[in-house]
């Protein structure tokens, strides 16, 4: 675990007095704890940058395609190496439940939000089936693409296309 790195994260949340900071976070830095191998590291840059007022704080500010491409990343992870079987014992890192449902959450949110180029939204859909063709959460990441993102009729006929798939079909078919 780096632990250093972790502490600094940390540290980044609350100010000696308990209150949130609000001084600038440096771009550089960021990137670096975004590209460490630590899930728990990345667990908690996920938290910092996903709370609305400290996602500002990076001067300069972070990129749509870089704060896209770490969060795929980081949901991957959690949901490759979260075992039922295994005391995963994270602190930070969210677990396969929660990381399925943020996905499909992420996904929903960025639906709504009509600046955000339909590619991005084909590349989330794109990832979501590997994912699940390669069975990583089955039960759990299909549970939430169905349940949360395909009740949606209008997201829903983004996905038609599933139907033609005889693994996503089978998949569909399970949850239905």
């Amino acid at each position: 675990m780096d632990t250093t790195a972790l502490a600094e994260v940390k540290a980044e949340f609350l100010n000696d007095e308990g209150w949130k900071k609000t001084s600038p976070l440096d771009r550089d830095k960021v990137l670096s704890w975004m590209h460490s191998q630590d899930l728990e590291v990345l667990g908690a840059v996920h938290r910092l940058l996903f709370v609305k007022e400290h996602l500002p704080r990076v001067t300069p500010a972070l990129s749509f395609q870089e704060c896209f491409a770490f969060r795929k990343h980081y949901y991957e992870r959690c949901l490759r190496e979260y075992s039922i079987d295994e005391d995963n014992n994270w602190e930070w890192a969210d677990w396969g439940w929660q990381s399925a449902h943020f996905v499909v959450y992420w996904f929903y949110e960025l639906w709504k939000d009509k600046t955000v180029p339909r590619t991005v939204l084909f590349d989330l859909k794109n990832w979501l089936s590997g994912l699940l063709k390669e069975g990583v959460q089955e039960g759990l990441l299909s549970t939430a693409v169905c349940d949360h993102l395909l009740s949606h009729k209008k997201i829903a006929k983004m996905f038609e296309d599933w139907r033609d798939d005889p693994e996503l079909r089978t998949m569909l078919q399970q949850q239905t």
